[in-house]
């Protein structure tokens, strides 16, 4: 989380990528990642909130579901997995929105400037 603070000190709104560094880097790459990393992904994801997008934000902690937005959009972009990932590709235009919420939410409640 010191990677965080420094991010927030620096400037005033974080990106997706910087609240979500590692799962930016899987999205990154997703159509060059063999269907096996795919179904790995998408089963660490579903199945452990820590381990989903709202969870890294969260820093990694499954306990962030005390915030109710965090948690909707946290199944958005990671429950309703079907309806936005398949083995094959990504709805990008319903994960983007979800994702724009989702980065607008962080830096409005969760971001504290200095």
């Amino acid at each position: 989380m010191e990677f965080m603070s420094e991010l927030i000190q620096s400037k005033k709104e974080l990106t997706f990528e910087e609240i979500c560094p590692y799962h930016s880097s899987i999205l990154g790459q997703w159509d060059k990642l063999s269907i096996e990393d795919k179904q790995l992904e998408i089963f660490k994801i579903r199945h452990d909130p820590s381990k989903c997008f709202v969870g890294e934000a969260h820093g990694g902690d499954s306990s962030w579901d005390g915030c109710r937005v965090c948690s909707d959009y946290g199944f958005a972009m990671t429950g309703g997995l079907p309806i936005h990932f398949d083995l094959f590709g990504i709805d990008w235009e319903g994960f983007e929105k979800n994702k724009q919420g989702f980065v607008k939410h962080w830096n409005e409640c969760h971001v504290k400037l200095p």
